[in-house]
C-alpha cells in the first residue's frame, strides 16, 4: 500500500493536467488491482454500489428477464414466467 501511495504522491506532485482522484481510484486503479488479484470479482464505486443496493431491496418488477453482467457484455440466463419478457419470447417463436 506504501508503493501505492508513493506512486500516487509522485503524480499528483508531477502531473502536467490536474485528474480527478475519484476516477483515478474507482475507475483505474481499484478495478485493475481486482482484475488483477480476481478476476471473477467486479468492482462497484460508491455510486454503483448504491444502485445495486436499491436493486436488491426493490420490489418493483421489471420486464422479466434475469440477466448476467460481465466486462463488455450482457448476458440473458433466463425469462421469468408470467413476465412482458416470457411472452415476449413465445410471440417470437409464432
Amino acid at each position: 500500500m506504501k508503493r501505492f501511495i508513493d506512486a500516487y504522491r509522485i503524480l499528483d506532485q508531477n502531473t502536467a493536467d490536474p485528474f480527478d482522484v475519484d476516477q483515478a481510484f474507482y475507475q483505474g486503479a481499484i478495478p485493475g488491482l481486482l482484475r488483477h488479484l480476481d478476476p471473477h470479482s467486479v468492482f462497484f464505486d460508491p455510486g454503483q454500489f448504491d444502485q445495486l443496493r436499491q436493486m436488491e431491496s426493490s420490489t418493483q418488477k421489471g420486464f422479466g428477464t434475469v440477466v448476467s453482467v460481465l466486462p463488455g457484455r450482457v448476458v440473458v440466463l433466463q425469462s421469468l414466467p408470467n413476465t412482458p419478457s416470457e411472452e415476449g419470447r413465445h410471440d417470437a417463436g409464432r
